[in-house]
């Protein structure tokens, strides 16, 4: 499932058997792609690609079945074996962090009983430093995900780069 209108394209993972609607638009995957193509689905160049099509790069471009079912899909097998693992840690990363938020279906228990200290403060002081290495792990598995579609897309260089600097962040 993903939004209409966001930043970026920010496909997320239904539960089977789950009901969409035209608010919250829904795409399909073999099973043996869904990650890897929810890794590519959320990179810098397909909410490029899409804004193109569109002929928007700004702020809010409208995500539509119909355009992202046009948009070329360059995985291979070798693409997805690539993309599904990295993809796999970052959604374990991130269900992870949401276990200790009280409004999420993983919530577990709060943050700082999720880590050791004595005290509170040392461990909230833990929790910030857990939170920190899980942002700097996420930040690098989005940067190994741009650089697979990228590649998966064909895109080098120049191109690249002005992609990188104009189109903003990605969705993640």
């Amino acid at each position: 499932v993903f939004p209409r209108r966001t930043k970026a394209l920010a496909p997320r993972a239904m539960p089977r058997g789950g009901i969409f609607s035209t608010g919250g638009q829904a795409g399909f995957a073999p099973d043996d792609e869904l990650l890897a193509s929810i890794a590519l689905l959320g990179s810098r160049i397909c909410s490029y690609l899409i804004a193109v099509a569109q002929g928007r790069t700004g702020d809010a471009p409208q995500f539509e079945v119909g355009l992202i079912k046009r948009i070329p899909w360059p995985m291979t097998s070798d693409g997805a074996r690539s993309l599904a693992p990295i993809a796999a840690r970052a959604w374990s990363m991130k269900r992870s962090l949401d276990s200790s938020n009280e409004t999420s279906q993983a919530f577990v228990v709060p943050a700082v009983l999720q880590v050791a200290g004595a005290t509170l403060r040392s461990r909230a002081a833990a929790w910030s430093t857990h939170l920190s290495s899980v942002r700097d792990e996420l930040a690098s598995i989005q940067v190994s995900i741009e650089s697979i579609a990228f590649d998966l897309y064909g895109i080098e260089g120049l191109d690249r780069l002005s992609i990188v600097q104009n189109f903003g962040a990605s969705g993640g």
